[in-house]
């Protein structure tokens, strides 16, 4: 009696050491395959049966052995799949959601069909205790603990059962535990492919390369045997596989494949924004029916949208194993970073194609300037040319006439013309066909008059008041050029007479108070005007046309007597191109 006792006890004290044991190796371990495979181990040998085994329910509600402790002599069910309706089927699954737990003495004479008989025949069984497995603390059924004794019939005693019920539930904190770190595996892996394809869409603009690389991370991180990132064409009517992962290298060449648009059912959904899933067995229509002797599997397809246009898909591809939820969605999520990738890389297609039609017509805008320049510069080398030629004939003119008069008239039109002669002169010379430098133009202009008349510059000193800087335009540069000869030709003739030729002659072109208008002046300390005169009924041929000037030029021409004499036009340019400027 006492040896009962004493034994009854050292069973209860390996119960609960299994039991701690089971319990701390959850706590300690993360590896789900190791704790359910060492818990039937050591479930076995405590109980002394052939066979402990943990079933995992599939979909279907067969049974997949997934850790198994088998004693020797005895045939392993480890990885088979187990397709039974009396034992698996959903009139069993409901009793087992609500704790059913079945404890079969003996096979043979527990009332059993005589299938299941013969099944748990084939299998080695004579006695089975098995006992639900919990997912977490739902009431759904993860799978089976089942503890069988195959060299003899044996009754399970409650302690046993109690104790597999209570492992039962360690297995179900275990799969919870489990899952914890598998949903966090994933979220991390998840997390770290969703950020390699955002930071390889931000550094990258390159579509082949972002492409491939993609679609090979894409497939290794789902365990896809193959990866096509597809373009549809709609001109040419087909989708042609532009990049491609590929598992192994004997899988078939996708790369370059094109398949037709028109009548394609896979097709059609594509367009409607659907995510298609489809497996090449189930693919009747006359497309696909070739393709999926060529491509098999179990196909993910997601349409890859930009700027609300369908430009192609994201295709994956397993052998066998069926896409999650979780895993359509990460596909989701990775299809609209490459549709992002797509948006940038044509944006980056657009402008580069607009710079480069830019830089084109601004290449030919150049051209045509150069050519225009080039036209410029002749039209007024050759007007320059002409004036000089007219002036020259002016000048054989003018000592071929013995009458003074006359002569001078010849040699006042001489200088009319060399004056506007010198504006082309100066436009020729300039890289600026539309203003002349106004300083330079003055001098050039002012040492030609004195050449003429022969005037030394230590007889008449010259100043020039205007910046070096300073322009005029073009089309009131030779009014002005002429409104000068006129001025200083007249300064020269008659504020410096033949023998009293000291003095000193200012031209000036400064802006006036009023910031729309510029003054011309001309001044000069030589003879002073005559008492009487009167610019307005002057019959100075010379003073007539600078007034005529002065009207085209929509200017105020104003005269100053006294110890010197000054001439000046104060005028506003005719447009904002013409504006006194800077050069």
């Amino acid at each position: 009696m006492g040896n009962s006792d004493d034994s009854d006890w050292q069973r209860l004290l390996e119960r609960e050491r299994l039991l701690r044991t089971i319990s701390d190796r959850i706590r300690k371990s993360l590896e789900l395959s190791e704790i359910l495979n060492t818990t039937v181990k050591e479930v076995r040998d405590l109980l002394q049966v052939d066979r402990v085994m943990i079933y995992q329910f599939q979909p279907d509600l067969s049974g997949v052995v997934i850790a198994e402790s088998v004693a020797d002599g005895w045939s392993s069910l480890q990885g088979q799949a187990i397709q039974d309706s009396y034992f698996f089927g959903e009139q069993c699954f409901d009793p087992y959601s609500n704790g059913y737990v079945q404890n079969t003495t003996d096979i043979y004479t527990s009332g059993l069909s005589q299938c299941y008989i013969d099944l748990q025949a084939e299998w080695q069984v004579r006695a089975n205790l098995v006992i639900p497995i919990f997912q977490g603390n739902s009431t759904r059924v993860w799978g089976l603990l089942a503890a069988q004794h195959c060299a003899a019939a044996r009754g399970w005693q409650a302690e046993e059962i109690d104790l597999l019920q209570q492992i039962a539930s360690q297995v179900s904190i275990a799969l919870t535990q489990g899952e914890l770190l598998r949903q966090t595996q994933q979220q991390a892996q998840k997390e770290r492919l969703l950020n390699w394809v955002i930071r390889a869409v931000r550094q990258s603009l390159d579509l082949q390369t972002i492409f491939t690389t993609a679609a090979s991370e894409i497939g290794s991180f789902l365990h896809a045997s193959r990866v096509e990132i597809v373009q549809y064409l709609p001109e040419q009517q087909v989708w042609q596989h532009i990049a491609e992962y590929r598992q192994s290298s004997d899988l078939p060449i996708a790369l370059g494949l094109e398949i037709v648009d028109a009548n394609n059912p896979i097709a059609a959904q594509l367009k409607q924004g659907q995510v298609v899933q489809v497996a090449s067995q189930d693919l009747s229509d006359p497309i696909h029916q070739n393709l999926a002797q060529t491509l098999p599997g179990k196909w993910l397809l997601m349409p890859l949208q930009v700027a609300e246009n369908l430009w192609g898909s994201l295709s994956l591809c397993r052998l066998t194993a069926t896409w999650t939820s979780w895993e359509v969605e990460l596909a989701q999520t990775l299809a609209a970073q490459l549709a992002i990738a797509i948006q940038q890389a044509a944006a980056l297609e657009q402008a580069k194609a607009e710079l480069e039609h830019r830089q084109h017509v601004e290449q030919r805008l150049r051209s045509s300037l150069k050519e225009k320049e080039v036209l410029l510069q002749e039209v007024h080398h050759r007007v320059k040319n002409n004036l000089q030629v007219i002036y020259s004939l002016l000048s054989i003119q003018a000592d071929m006439v013995t009458d003074l008069q006359v002569r001078a008239a010849l040699e006042d039109s001489q200088n009319r013309v060399m004056a506007m002669a010198m504006v082309h002169q100066n436009l020729y010379q300039s890289n600026n066909f539309a203003r002349i430098n106004f300083s330079e133009y003055v001098r050039s202009l002012t040492l030609h008059l004195f050449g003429m008349f022969q005037i030394r510059t230590d007889q008449i000193s010259l100043k020039i008041k205007s910046s070096q800087d300073l322009t005029v335009p073009l089309e009131q540069a030779v009014p002005c050029g002429l409104i000068l000869n006129e001025l200083i030709t007249n300064a020269i003739k008659h504020g410096f007479r033949q023998g009293d030729r000291q003095g000193e002659l200012i031209v000036s072109l400064t802006p006036s108070d009023h910031p729309a208008q510029i003054i011309l002046s001309v001044v000069n300390n030589g003879a002073p005007l005559p008492a009487n005169f009167d610019l307005a009924t002057s019959q100075s041929m010379g003073l007539q046309l600078v007034q005529l000037l002065s009207e085209q030029l929509a200017g105020t021409l104003s005269v100053r007597g006294g110890e010197t004499t000054c001439f000046s036009l104060s005028f506003e340019p005719g447009s904002e191109d013409s504006d006194l400027k800077r050069l």
